[in-house]
């Protein structure tokens, strides 16, 4: 074969694989296939699925998720340990003394060892 051949061929088989990624449908949900979890400050433990959080966020341009027993607005994204509890993904609550998953980061006080 021709050095122009294999280029040719090469290329025909990029552009059928970049076509078929295009056109290809993406599984449903491949990052969160549960759904995702909540916690609100009222204990209330609240899955969505990714379907649920888009169309809140279309028609909800901007406003924070709400929790659907008590209709609060801090929620903070969790995920589920093996062992089945709920731990927050980040602990920063923006200050709200309220929360209960509210408090500093215990990193920032931690001590050296001598």
């Amino acid at each position: 074969m021709t050095r122009n051949t294999i280029i040719a061929a090469a290329a025909v088989l990029f552009g059928v694989g970049a076509l078929y990624a295009y056109v290809a449908p993406a599984p449903v949900n491949s990052d969160a296939p549960d759904g995702t979890w909540w916690i609100c400050p009222n204990g209330h433990e609240v899955n969505f699925s990714v379907e649920q959080i888009g169309a809140w966020h279309k028609d909800h341009y901007g406003e924070p998720m709400h929790c659907p027993e008590c209709d609060s607005d801090r929620l903070i994204q969790a995920a589920r340990t093996p062992d089945g509890r709920l731990v927050p993904l980040r602990r920063d609550t923006k200050g709200d003394p309220g929360h209960p998953h509210s408090g500093p980061d215990p990193r920032v006080f931690a001590t050296p060892d001598p």
